[in-house]
């Protein structure tokens, strides 16, 4: 028993908001590698070194804790999906129905710069046949 309590994980402290920042313009510098949709072994060892540097570089005159390559991936991917979370709302706000006072959705400077990242996946590819507009008559 005491032995699972020593194999637990320490918790690390949360990001700092300049530290996020750092994390997605090295995203940002990488995103060619890291946004592949690719899924061959190339792509993944490719993947797999780009955030070896990133790591390096993330670490690189930092006066907080040491972040890990898993640390870092993770904390990117819960960017990615609050990003998702944040527009999601303003598309169900948009197209809310029922009366009343439309609620604005802020979406944060954090999700603005995620989704140039990956507008496809946040908005969706757009169909040529799904839309409102009039058809002319011939």
């Amino acid at each position: 028993m005491s032995d699972i309590k020593n194999k637990e994980k320490s918790r690390s402290k949360n990001f700092a908001s300049d530290e996020v920042n750092r994390l997605i313009s090295l995203v940002e510098k990488y995103k060619n590698i890291i946004e592949n949709k690719e899924t061959d072994s190339e792509t993944w060892k490719q993947k797999d070194k780009c955030w070896q540097v990133i790591q390096k570089e993330f670490s690189v005159n930092v006066t907080s804790d040491f972040r890990s390559v898993k640390t870092l991936k993770d904390k990117y991917n819960g960017l990615k999906k609050c990003a998702r979370k944040e527009y999601a709302e303003e598309r169900k706000e948009l197209f809310k129905t029922g009366g009343g006072e439309k609620r604005v959705v802020k979406i944060s400077d954090i999700s603005q710069r995620i989704h140039k990242l990956i507008s496809i996946s946040i908005t969706g590819n757009p169909s040529e046949f799904d839309n409102d507009q009039v058809l002319k008559k011939l």
